[in-house]
């Protein structure tokens, strides 16, 4: 196994061990492009998906003016430590940014060991995926994010949920008593319009709120539908800009990673809301991507070079 590989199985053991504060709060897990991608061949992002080595894009696309061309490049590495349904493993991808785009002659197709990194097994990677789809983020005292497979009678009566938003296509919308559910129907893909329901949902947590109701809103991984619509509640009634609510959502579940046609969304909800962007999307040889993606890989990249040093 390459040392990239194993870096990428294995970069939140390092970041877990820094004063990162998205890391405070959850267990390690390895990457959340290991669960959902936004760059499969068609634009689709399952959170749960079973996608193949990603090759560029045989369409590229457009390139910005001479002013305007970003240097950012764009790796895919194949991972197989992503889980299906909590219980299951599947293959899926890991996503890392880069600014350069040289590749070490010598040292090419070459077999390393990773001295820095320790490699974590399978069984370790299932067991850490079973803790982050069995919890349920609190993101405000009265809103929770989580994964489909973090809905229980048990947790649902012990946070004292009132409201359930689910927006799936296919996980049955819970059933208890004194609890109200909505099926918001909307797949994990870049082209579905989940900016239609962000004032819907917005508006709901809202008015639990205001009653001193609780509202848990989940799809299938809790990465990508559910953490866009719980950002769109922060801009709208919180006050907050995207930047800001991803941030804020993202420290309270770390694993969150909206689809790159959903950041489009709320970027244009935010132009909306507050009269413009806080976060722009950039060129990468796969597409447009968020720039904080991108900014984040290079803390990543900025912690592995430290890491060598010490």
């Amino acid at each position: 196994m390459s040392a990239d590989m194993n870096f990428i199985r294995n970069h939140h053991l390092l970041l877990s061990q820094t004063s990162s504060p998205y890391f405070k709060e959850q267990p390690l897990i390895p990457s959340i492009a290991d669960y959902t991608s936004p760059f499969s061949k068609d634009y689709r992002s399952s959170e749960f998906s079973t996608l193949s080595p990603l090759p560029s894009p045989s369409q590229p696309p457009p390139k910005p003016s001479s002013s305007t061309r970003s240097s950012i490049s764009f790796s895919p590495h194949l991972s197989t430590s992503s889980a299906r349904g909590c219980a299951t493993s599947t293959s899926s991808t890991a996503t890392t940014y880069s600014r350069s785009k040289t590749v070490d002659k010598k040292s090419e197709g070459e077999p390393k060991q990773s001295r820095f990194l320790p490699v974590i097994s399978k069984e370790k990677r299932a067991e850490m995926n079973i803790v982050i789809f069995n919890q349920i983020a609190e993101i405000t005292q009265y809103l929770y994010l989580c994964a489909a497979a973090a809905v229980s009678r048990e947790k649902v009566r012990s946070l004292q949920i009132t409201h359930i938003i689910n927006c799936t296509l296919d996980v049955p919308n819970f059933k208890g008593e004194n609890v109200e559910c909505v099926n918001i129907q909307v797949d994990d893909s870049s082209r579905a319009h989940l900016g239609i329901y962000f004032d819907r949902c917005a508006d709901m947590i809202r008015q639990a709120s205001l009653k001193n109701g609780k509202v848990l809103v989940h799809c299938v991984a809790g990465v990508s539908r559910s953490a866009s619509l719980c950002i769109a509640y922060l801009m709208k009634y919180e006050r907050m800009s995207l930047l800001q609510a991803y941030k804020f959502v993202k420290r309270k579940r770390y694993v969150i990673h909206p689809n790159v046609g959903f950041w489009q969304q709320l970027i244009e909800y935010e132009k909306r809301i507050f009269g413009r962007a806080t976060v722009k999307m950039v060129y990468s040889n796969v597409g447009m991507v968020p720039e904080v993606y991108i900014e984040e890989e290079n803390e990543l990249l900025r912690l592995q070079q430290n890491s060598r040093h010490r």
